[in-house]
């Protein structure tokens, strides 16, 4: 059967209705489909979404999790309802999070899990062998979307939930950014640092070639590795050269 790509969801919707498929999976979809769709496939639209459903339902669950501190997170397997992210599960996989671990390295362990979930699980699905369960849904937790404005870093924040959030957020997403001199300055690396910094939060504290320590609103500092300016990216200290810099919005 020849590849067809749908413009947006009318265009997908018609195709449904011209194809007739037996079952549909769907991954990386961000609108509610109509009852009338869900019910005009047998085996209905199998989601892959990257959280333990019922948590993280909704936009952007991985991304979230890291800026919670999740040390655990994973992939369901469900099947799509009226609601969001509230149908019945068929699988579900499990992976650890190292507290020094990026968005990318997490990204890469759930695309090798989700493939082999799949493959294990759609034929049974299929072949009616394969039972799903219904999601506890007094249990629920929801993400709302994320837009690239939402990068911004707060650094009254303690350094944990900082550099959490720097993490979530770098590549292959839009990355976080604070403000040099009423310039975006985007933080693509950073680690933490456990000495007491006194300081104003957002004040450069110390400037070095292995990185810029920044105070936050703990007295802990994340130390900025690489950033990019201009679109060049470059190593902390190309951008950050004195203690006398403070990262505040203009």
């Amino acid at each position: 059967m020849p590849l067809r790509v749908a413009g947006d969801r009318r265009h997908a919707e018609a195709l449904i209705h011209e194809l007739h498929p037996d079952l549909c999976i769907v991954c990386g979809w961000y609108w509610l489909l109509r009852k009338e769709i869900l019910e005009s496939v047998p085996g209905g639209f199998i989601g892959i979404h990257y959280s333990l459903l019922p948590k993280y339902r909704g936009g952007a669950p991985l991304v979230w999790a890291l800026i919670n501190g999740e040390p655990e997170v994973g992939l369901s397997i469900f099947t799509f309802a009226e609601g969001v992210d509230s149908g019945p599960i068929w699988a579900q996989e499990r992976i650890p999070v190292g507290p020094d671990d990026y968005i990318s390295d997490v990204l890469e362990r759930l695309e090798a899990k989700s493939i082999a979930a799949l493959e294990a699980t759609y034929p049974g699905i299929l072949n009616g062998t394969t039972r799903p369960w219904e999601q506890e849904h007094t249990q629920a937790t929801y993400c709302s979307m994320r837009q690239p404005s939402d990068g911004e870093i707060h650094w009254r924040a303690p350094a944990r939930e900082v550099y959490n959030f720097i993490r979530a957020q770098s590549r292959p997403y839009p990355g976080t950014f604070t403000w040099l001199q009423g310039e975006k300055l985007v933080i693509w690396r950073a680690r933490r640092e456990e000495s007491v910094y006194y300081g104003t939060p957002g004040q450069v504290s110390k400037v070095s070639a292995d990185g810029v320590h920044v105070v936050c609103g703990d007295n802990r500092a994340v130390v900025i590795e690489t950033v990019e300016q201009d679109g060049i990216e470059m190593k902390a200290h190309k951008a950050l050269k004195s203690v006398s810099i403070r990262l505040l919005k203009p």
